[in-house]
This record gives C-alpha cells, structure tokens and sequence, in this order.
C-alpha cells in the first residue's frame, strides 16, 4: 500500500472541503440574514374563531395590540412584530394579565417568493421599507415604488402610513396589520 498516496489524497480532500464549504456559506449567506429576520409574539393559535374572540376580548381588555392571521388552516393571534426578540412594554401586560406567549421568528422574504418577476419588484422593495419601519428607521417612498402602487393597494397604504405616523401604539398595530397583509395575500 502507499500510505504517502493516501495521506496526501485525505489532505488535499480536506482542504478542498473547507475550500467548498466557505463559497457554499457565501452562496446561502443571503437566506440566513439577520435582516430579514423578523420575530412575532405568538399567544395562540385556534382552529376556529370562538377561541380567537375570546382571546382579542382579553387581550383589548387589556390594551394589548393584536391581529389575527390565517395560516396554514389555523388562525393565530399576534401581539408584536420586531427585528429583535425583545418585547418589553407588551410583556409585562401579558405577565400582568397571565397570558401565555411565545415568540417566533420568520423570514419576511419567504412570503413574497411566490410573486411573479414584475410583482416581486414591488413586493421587495415595500419589504425593504417594512423593515426599516421594524428598525425605527426614517424612510421615503420612492417614486418608482409609487407608480407600482395598484399592484397591491393595501399593503401602499400601510407603508405610506407607516412612513408617516409617529405614535408608537398605532405604529405597533400597522406592523402588525402589514404581517397580517404579507402572510394572507400571497402570491
């Protein structure tokens, strides 16, 4: 046996691996980015609405934002939307009022992937000013994205009022109403 052919054959292997490995990272670094990830507080998820209306009632009585999305045949109640998993003002009425949470994350990205070409012009730049309302970034619509407009009317008009509105209790309920869009107009 050559043991010198073999030995150098593991190594040269081996470097090719790590050579492989650092240009698939490169490749998939844009599915895993940190900018897209956004994180939602969860506080249930009903296969009918009775359940549904009885945790909104709880939670308006509590002056805790929220919306119902439909989902993958359940409807799920959200309290939150952020960049970040830290839910502090809306946590503590949650604790306070002994209702149970969880917080997910998503990939906003993934719910526009289903658009055609021309739309997903629209939809990826709209998402791009979503998330820089999620950051608490000024932004401007642009003239460009303006003119798309009627590709989804509702999801404009929750940007143009999310680039406006300062309150931050209305701008929660917006970004929770824009998830709310996403998830239930896909393409």
């Amino acid at each position: 046996m050559d043991f010198v052919g073999i030995i150098v054959g593991i190594i040269i292997g081996v470097v090719f691996g790590f050579f492989i490995q650092d240009k698939v990272n490169i490749v998939n670094s844009k599915e895993v980015s940190s900018e897209e990830k956004t994180y939602l507080l969860h506080v249930g998820e009903y296969e009918g609405l009775d359940g549904v209306m009885n945790m909104q009632s709880t939670l308006q009585e509590n002056g805790i934002p929220n919306t119902v999305v439909y989902e993958n045949d359940t409807f799920n109640v959200y309290c939150g939307i952020a960049l970040n998993d830290e839910f502090e003002s809306i946590l503590v009425l949650l604790d306070y009022s002994e209702i149970p949470y969880v917080v997910k994350s998503r990939f906003l990205y993934n719910y526009i992937s289903d658009y055609s070409e021309n739309e997903l012009v629209f939809w990826e730049e709209g998402l791009s000013y979503y998330m820089k309302s999620l950051n608490n970034e000024d932004f401007t619509l642009s003239e460009s994205f303006k003119e798309l407009k009627n590709l989804n009317i509702e999801f404009y008009r929750d940007l143009s009022y999310l680039q406006d509105v300062q309150e931050e209790e209305l701008l929660d309920r917006i970004r929770l109403d824009t998830f709310k869009l996403l998830v239930e107009n896909r393409g």
